[in-house]
C-alpha cells in the first residue's frame, strides 16, 4: 500500500515519526508539506490553479492508493476531489475554532472564513474516515458528520526516541508549564495558576513557552518573584530537558485535544496535573499518573500542587504510573497498527 501524508509545516516531523512507524509495517509513505497544495482561500485567489497542478503532479509521480490530511485545509480538499480514498486526522474541534474565530474577526476577515469553511466542509464529508485524537472529538465529530465513517486515531510519541538529556538546572521544588500562548482561550486561563504562585513562596513556577499572547500571561503570573519565564525551548532536547529537571508537571487550558506535553511529562516520569476540560482525560489517569483539576478551580490547583510536592513517595509513583501508561498505549508502533488497518478498510480494491 502506498500512503500520501500532507502536514502543515511544523507537524512534520511528528508525523515523519508515524511514517515511520507505517514503513516498518510495509506501507510505503510519502510525507509533503501541504502548504504549496492550499491556494485560496488561505493564500491569493491567483494561487488556487497552480496550487492545483502541483497538487496533480505530487499524485501522479507517487501514486498514492490512500491520502491522509493532517489538517482541514486545501490539501484535503484536493484529496477528496481526486478520488482517492482520503482519510482525516480530526486533530481539533474544528466547529468550535471556527466559531470563535468568526467572534475574533472583523467584516473582511469574516467573509475570507466563510470560503474556508465551504473548502473543510467538502474534506469532512466527502472523506472516506474521519479520525478524532480524543473521546471528545469522536462524540462531536459522530454529531455533526452522522453520515461518516468514524474511525478514532490517538496521539502518539516516539517513546524509543524521546531524548534523556541531563535535566535542566532548576531551583527545587518547581512546577514546570510548556505551553504557548497563541490562543486568547489557552493563555488567560493560565491565571487560574495565580493563586498557587502568590500563595507558595517557597515553590519556583518555570513556564516554557511564548506567543502572541505572552503579555496575557505575563499580566496574571508575572509580578510573583516565583514565576520565571524561559520562553521557548528547542524542541525535542530542550522541551526533554526541562521535563526531565521539573518535580511537577501542569497543563492550565480551556481548550486542548490530546496534549503531548503531558504525554511527554509522563514518559518523563513526572507527575502531572491538568484541567478537566475536552480530551485532556484521555492523555493522563486521574488519581493514577496525577491529577485532574476543575475548570475554574483555583483553589484545586494550590491543593494538589501542595499535594505532590508535600509527597515525595506519592508523586514518584505516578510518575512511574505515568510512564507505563505512555508507553503502554500511546507508543507510535501501536498507533501505525491501528492506522494500518483504517488504511487496509478503506484503500481501493487492488490497489493495496
Amino acid at each position: 500500500m502506498r500512503l500520501l501524508i500532507g502536514a502543515g509545516p511544523n507537524r512534520l516531523r511528528h508525523v515523519g515519526i508515524l511514517a515511520a512507524g507505517l514503513e516498518r509495517l510495509g506501507v510505503t509513505c510519502m510525507v509533503a508539506d501541504d502548504d504549496p497544495y492550499e491556494g485560496y482561500p488561505g493564500g491569493d485567489l491567483a494561487s488556487w490553479p497552480r496550487a492545483g497542478a502541483r497538487f496533480g503532479r505530487l499524485v501522479s509521480g507517487f501514486e498514492p492508493d490512500v491520502i491522509m490530511a493532517d489538517r482541514i485545509r486545501g490539501f484535503a480538499a484536493r484529496a477528496v476531489a481526486s478520488g482517492i480514498p482520503t482519510v482525516v486526522h480530526l486533530r481539533g474541534d474544528y466547529w468550535e475554532e471556527m466559531r470563535l474565530a468568526f467572534e475574533e474577526s472583523g467584516v473582511v476577515r469574516r467573509a475570507a472564513l466563510g470560503r474556508r469553511a465551504a473548502v473543510s466542509a467538502r474534506c469532512l464529508e466527502g472523506a472516506a474516515a474521519i479520525m478524532p485524537i480524543c473521546t471528545y472529538l469522536e462524540r462531536t465529530a459522530a454529531e455533526r458528520l452522522p453520515n461518516s465513517r468514524i474511525a478514532p486515531l490517538q496521539n502518539y510519541l516516539d517513546v524509543d526516541g524521546w531524548p534523556r538529556p541531563e535535566p535542566m538546572d532548576l531551583r527545587h521544588p518547581c512546577v514546570g508549564l510548556l505551553q504557548h500562548a497563541v490562543s486568547q482561550s489557552k493563555s488567560g486561563v493560565m491565571a487560574d495558576l495565580a493563586d498557587a504562585v502568590q500563595g507558595m513562596p517557597d515553590v519556583t513556577f518555570y513556564w516554557a513557552g511564548t506567543g502572541k499572547y505572552s503579555h496575557r500571561v505575563r499580566d496574571a503570573l508575572g509580578r510573583f518573584p516565583n514565576f520565571v519565564e524561559l520562553g521557548r525551548v528547542q524542541y525535542p532536547d530542550g522541551a526533554a530537558a526541562f521535563l526531565a529537571g521539573i518535580d511537577v508537571y501542569a497543563l492550565i487550558t480551556e481548550l486542548e485535544m490530546s496534549p503531548s506535553s503531558i504525554l511527554e511529562a509522563q514518559l518523563s516520569g513526572k507527575p502531572v496535573l491538568g484541567s478537566d476540560v475536552y480530551g485532556v482525560p484521555d492523555v493522563m489517569v486521574d488519581g493514577e499518573t496525577g491529577f485532574l483539576v476543575g475548570a475554574g478551580d483555583r483553589e484545586g490547583w494550590s491543593r494538589r500542587i501542595r499535594q505532590l510536592l508535600d509527597d515525595p513517595d506519592l508523586a514518584s509513583r505516578m510518575g512511574e504510573a505515568g510512564r507505563k501508561f505512555v508507553l503502554g498505549s500511546f507508543g507510535v508502533e501501536k498507533r501505525a497498527a491501528e492506522l494500518a488497518e483504517i488504511l487496509e478498510s478503506v484503500s481501493r480494491p487492488g490497489r493495496r
